[in-house]
């Protein structure tokens, strides 16, 4: 049985000085919660295995910083997609942001103006930042700096994001907002994405609804 509970975290407040993206863990980031990426996903054909990944939250009144270490012991991104938006089919690991923290108990609410996600691909090319219907936003974007990088135990992704124009009225000192992180595992058998692992939605349903997202408290 996989029974659901909304888990919380906290983003350490930095200067942008604080941070390199280069994909090694800045001191900085051991300042914030720990979050698991671990929750296994049954739905659409996930597989069981045993990647997963551990990340830290930074931020600024600027930008969203993630760091993220993914423990995969295949690393596949051979898989062909049509565009962009198909990238959770490859290795990956996807950021779902909700600024304004709008979940409630409703089932199936979906994107507003104010939530997107973030997939950065494990090969340090793949990249597209979607709002609803996996519309591609990655233009509306001008201060995003990413870096992944292939490790001992998998790959690291380092990534800085400026907030959205539509949702930074949200972003502010002791602001809870939602957010969500999703492993895309594709084993090296050459039909792409075999299983999903996230931190907060066992759904995965994090890409279209935000109920199931968790709390991350902006802190300094």
């Amino acid at each position: 049985a996989n029974s659901y509970s909304r888990p919380d975290a906290s983003a350490i407040y930095v200067a942008d000085s604080d941070v390199r993206i280069d994909g090694v863990k800045d001191d900085a980031y051991g300042r914030a919660t720990c979050i698991e990426v671990s929750r296994p996903v049954y739905n659409y054909g996930s597989n069981l295995t045993d990647t997963w990944a551990q990340a830290w939250v930074a931020w600024n009144e600027d930008y969203l910083y993630v760091y993220a270490m993914v423990y995969d012991n295949v690393i596949d991104y051979s898989y062909p997609v049509p565009t962009a938006a198909s990238l959770y089919m490859r290795d990956s690991f996807d950021i779902f942001v909700d600024t304004p923290n709008d979940h409630t108990e409703a089932i199936g609410q979906g994107y507003g103006i104010e939530q997107y996600m973030i997939c950065v691909g494990s090969n340090n090319e793949d990249f597209i930042i979607k709002a609803s219907d996996e519309y591609d936003i990655t233009g509306d974007f001008n201060g995003v700096r990413r870096r992944v990088k292939r490790t001992d135990y998998g790959y690291a992704v380092e990534i800085r994001v400026d907030w959205f124009e539509m949702a930074i009225d949200y972003i502010e000192e002791d602001a809870i907002i939602g957010m969500d992180f999703q492993i895309n595992d594709a084993m090296g058998n050459g039909v792409g994405r075999e299983a999903m692992v996230v931190w907060s939605n066992h759904t995965g349903d994090s890409f279209r609804y935000i109920e199931g997202m968790g709390d991350v408290y902006l802190v300094k």
